[in-house]
């Protein structure tokens, strides 16, 4: 099946993970043969193959388990070529890389060769058995089918594995012959953005640039960005870790285009850190929950810097009592939106506190109560005291709306604690975890155990087969995942094993 762009970015987590598992035995060398992955690579993860293998316990594991591993790869031709590395002519002793590039290249594996000979026997071999085409010679590389995997391209110093045999060879030859004359200058190398990333030692390293998003121009508007500058000169880094009971995650945002630099500093210091005022109010079973602290004057400002928004904003002058600055300017402090599960209707389910002092709360709720009225929804009191419900059967829409001391509670979700019920301490946002020890500008926390039990999450995992019983069983472990801020333009994200002697790497490996 051919992987399209869009599967590629949406499903990134997933690819990496079913990827490490693949290749674990493969990796290596000497810096040379990265000059194949080009600099403009809209994707690049690099996995540290030695240390890997120590954390996950490989390294401890005898010839006869890691071959007895290799057998359970569904891939007859793959696993001839992992199991025995040294026989193969593969290093296990440095990195291992994956790219993509919009337009421009498939998800592409690069390994080390460390003896082209054993290489060229164990494809004649692959040959003989009927698991990839005759090796076609080019002069400075050679070329071949591997049988459910890809197009192989390889030298003395690197193999390149193309991940899909569905795509025209013409085109992937073409493709592959430019990468392999790649300079120093032309390759990933020259990229500052991956210098940095690859200056920090790290189990896994990830590169995203957002210039592979043609959403990057748009949300630069919505953002209200400066014309001058836009998000797609922003890079994404991460850090990946795998340590004894979480998964740590140190990530950035890097750019070398001072405009946005400076206005991304500017606005770094309109934000406040988080008061956590609402975190108690959420229930143990929600999927996952965002809180930030919001000055409303300052975000309406900032807003009303994008074309998308200033047309939203024209559409509500047929109602002259809902007035959107003044709405906005009543929010100031924590905002927490919580996700808690699907409705009847498949819709996302959302328990939404927005803070607002006391003086202004009325006529804040006159203004929704307003709009949602104009939107074709009635109102009614609802059974639970000081709740009222916005509702329209043929839109399918149900919004509950309470005034609570110093907050505006909205709601699409039925089975919602309201909220003058009193606040009972949810133990997914514990003292222990590192993000509620902090003062965070921004928190999102996720609750793995709560997707696992959704009917919805359940089906969606059921239907990718292997890959969702990976998953499952990946995120079982799991007992909570949280992500927050750590300075300018940098955050953390923490997965937390059930068990703080686990490590998921071994979890992934064991027999």
């Amino acid at each position: 099946m051919k992987i399209t762009k869009k599967q590629l970015y949406v499903a990134i987590p997933v690819a990496v993970a079913v990827i490490v598992i693949l290749i674990f035995l493969i990796f290596g060398g000497s810096k040379d043969y990265t000059q194949v992955i080009p600099s403009d690579a809209s994707v690049v993860v690099s996995v540290d193959i030695p240390s890997i293998m120590k954390t996950s316990g490989l390294a401890d594991k005898t010839p006869d388990e890691l071959k007895s591993m290799a057998d359970k790869i569904y891939n007859p031709a793959l696993k001839a070529l992992v199991q025995d590395p040294a026989a193969t002519g593969l290093s296990l002793k440095d990195k291992a890389y994956l790219f993509a590039s919009v337009n421009k290249d498939e998800p592409t594996l690069v390994f080390k060769v460390t003896d082209k000979g054993k290489l060229e026997k164990t494809f004649k071999q692959l040959i003989t058995d009927g698991m990839c085409d005759d090796i076609e010679d080019h002069g400075s590389y050679e070329w071949t089918l591997f049988h459910g995997v890809g197009y192989c391209a390889f030298n003395k110093r690197v193999l390149m594995i193309v991940t899909s045999a569905d795509i025209a060879p013409d085109n992937v030859m073409v493709r592959v012959r430019d990468l392999m004359k790649q300079g120093k200058g032309d390759c990933i190398l020259s990229n500052p953005a991956f210098e940095h990333l690859e200056k920090t030692p790290a189990e896994m390293n990830m590169y995203l640039s957002l210039d592979a998003f043609p959403q990057a121009s748009t949300l630069s508007m919505m953002m209200g960005i400066p014309g001058s500058v836009s998000l797609r000169n922003m890079r994404l880094l991460a850090h990946v870790n795998f340590m004894n009971g979480k998964v740590v995650t140190d990530g950035e945002y890097f750019t070398t285009d001072k405009d946005l630099q400076k206005y991304l500093d500017g606005e770094s210091t309109k934000i406040r850190a988080i008061n956590k005022i609402f975190l108690n109010r959420i229930p143990q079973t929600v999927m996952a929950a965002m809180t930030v602290n919001m000055s409303g004057d300052k975000v309406y400002q900032l807003l009303l810097g994008s074309s998308a928004f200033k047309g939203e904003m024209n559409k509500l002058k047929n109602n002259p009592k809902f007035k959107v600055a003044d709405f906005f300017n009543s929010i100031n402090g924590d905002v927490t939106m919580a996700f808690t599960g699907f409705n009847q209707y498949s819709d996302p389910k959302l328990d939404i506190y927005i803070s607002m002092p006391q003086a202004k709360l009325d006529e804040a709720f006159k203004n929704l109560t307003s709009q949602m009225q104009i939107a074709g929804l009635s109102m009614r009191p609802s059974s639970a005291p000081g709740e009222y419900v916005f509702d329209n059967k043929q839109m399918k829409l149900t919004v509950y709306a309470t005034q609570g001391k110093g907050f505006l509670y909205l709601a699409n979700d039925d089975q919602a604690q309201h909220p003058a019920t009193a606040a009972v301490p949810s133990p997914l946002f514990a003292s222990t975890l590192e993000g509620m020890q902090r003062c965070p500008t921004g928190y999102i926390v996720i609750n793995p155990q709560a997707m696992l039990t959704d009917g919805y999450f359940q089906t969606l995992l059921r239907g990718i087969g292997n890959i969702g019983k990976s998953v499952t069983k990946t995120l079982g472990a799991c007992y909570v995942v949280e992500a927050y801020n750590t300075g300018n333009n940098k955050f953390r994200l923490n997965i937390y094993m059930k068990n703080k002697q686990d490590n998921i790497l071994k979890n992934i490996f064991k027999k």
